[in-house]
């Protein structure tokens, strides 16, 4: 592979992803295990939610028609001819001049249509003094009121968040249908590599790429396999593709047109590399391709590289392959430029940058490709599209927040 090749523009790239990537097929899943799963179908309500008229605070039901009269001078006096409580049996229903003892969230007696405070009720030898009239349903939490049978609740598509699976248990749903999480089997090549915990000798250099991307991926939804480890010879490579059963396998390293960068070429033998390079910076050296339904994206060595590139193709791939949207998962702000940017035309940067006092400033040291502390210094990143050489002091930019 000529390492003058032309470079794949940051759209064209993007394009391809969000044109061939799929949601995965769909399982059935416990609702407990559905947190930030999306889901596959209409959620309807089968049962009114409450199913039952209850009382919304601890007091008494009356018939509101009982009390129309009461006041402080003229109190109307009730017969207490019994209690309700949450998860007990129905009291009695209601009759003419009585009222029932009722505690917070229990079911509401037949005939009795509102409840009073009991802070405002007098009660002594089973005689409830009332001293001021009542509206109709006051403090009564009616069958439906939250959901009603027949309503849908949630639509196909929707990530899940806690409050939507509490819902649904309330619906006694037990599990739903979701798109099933994308596998990721994340492969670090280099024979300079050690893994995080090993001791480091030499010139080895301890591999951070791998945490980096394991939680992004599972940011992004994917069940994240063991990390493998890989020599940087063709046949390894080519070996730990052909083995893996995840849907989506990230290369850190080696993906460039150098001598030693044989991840390209050996998905380019096995598979279909359709992007090799693209014309963005830092994460020039990204590529992707497929071995059969299985994708693969190769990732740069130089840590920034490896987010960035990361965040641009992989993080889209996994969200698409999740039944997601493409675009950047967490918040975006939009603020000035403290100073001009500039930038090369026809190449798309990711520039990290702070958010101070309002204004927007890229970092100006130690920001090379392999300096992952200018990421953890950033509030986020920006990125200036191919189409800008420059962009001027107090250009309006979207920051992508980590």
């Amino acid at each position: 592979m000529d390492a003058s090749r032309s470079k794949t523009s940051y759209e064209d790239a993007l394009a391809l992803i969000v044109r061939d990537a799929f949601a995965l097929r769909s399982e059935v899943v416990p609702i407990e295990s559905c947190h930030g799963r999306v889901l596959a179908e209409e959620v309807v309500a089968g049962v009114n939610v409450p199913p039952y008229a209850r009382s919304a605070v601890d007091g008494f039901a009356v018939s509101a028609s009982d009390l129309l009269s009461a006041s402080e001078g003229a109190p109307v006096l009730l017969t207490v001819t019994g209690s309700s409580r949450p998860g007990s049996s129905p009291a009695p229903a209601l009759r003419l001049g009585t009222s029932v003892r009722v505690a917070t969230g229990a079911p509401v007696p037949d005939g009795a249509d509102a409840v009073v405070m009991r802070e405002v009720v007098e009660e002594h030898d089973g005689i409830a003094r009332f001293t001021r009239a009542v509206p109709s349903r006051k403090h009564v939490i009616t069958p439906g009121e939250d959901v009603s049978a027949g309503e849908v609740l949630l639509r196909r598509g929707r990530r899940l968040r806690p409050q939507d699976l509490g819902m649904v248990a309330s619906l006694e749903i037990g599990a739903l249908l979701v798109v099933r999480s994308p596998r990721v089997e994340i492969l670090v090549t280099g024979d300079e590599i050690v893994a995080p915990g090993v001791s480091r000798t030499g010139t080895k250099i301890v591999d951070s790429n791998s945490i980096v991307v394991r939680l992004l991926a599972a940011r992004d939804g994917a069940i994240v396999l063991p990390v493998r480890y890989v020599p940087d010879e063709p046949s390894a490579i080519e070996q730990a593709f052909r083995q893996s059963d995840a849907d989506v396998i990230l290369v850190s390293g080696g993906t460039s047109a150098g001598d030693e960068d044989h991840a390209p070429r050996v998905l380019a033998s096995v598979g279909t590399l359709s992007v090799h390079g693209v014309d963005a910076r830092p994460g020039g050296p990204t590529s992707f391709g497929r071995l059969g339904e299985r994708w693969v994206v190769l990732l740069p060595g130089h840590p920034v590289a490896c987010l960035a590139g990361y965040e641009l193709f992989a993080g889209p791939l996994l969200r698409k392959l999740e039944g997601r949207g493409h675009e950047w998962p967490h918040a975006v702000v939009e603020a000035p430029l403290a100073d001009a940017l500039e930038s090369v035309a026809g190449r798309t940067d990711y520039v990290r940058v702070v958010i101070d006092d309002g204004v927007v400033r890229p970092l100006s040291h130690h920001t090379g490709a392999s300096n992952l502390s200018s990421a953890v210094r950033a509030d986020g990143a920006i990125l200036v599209p191919s189409d800008a050489a420059r962009l001027e002091r107090g250009s309006i930019v979207r920051v992508h927040l980590y």
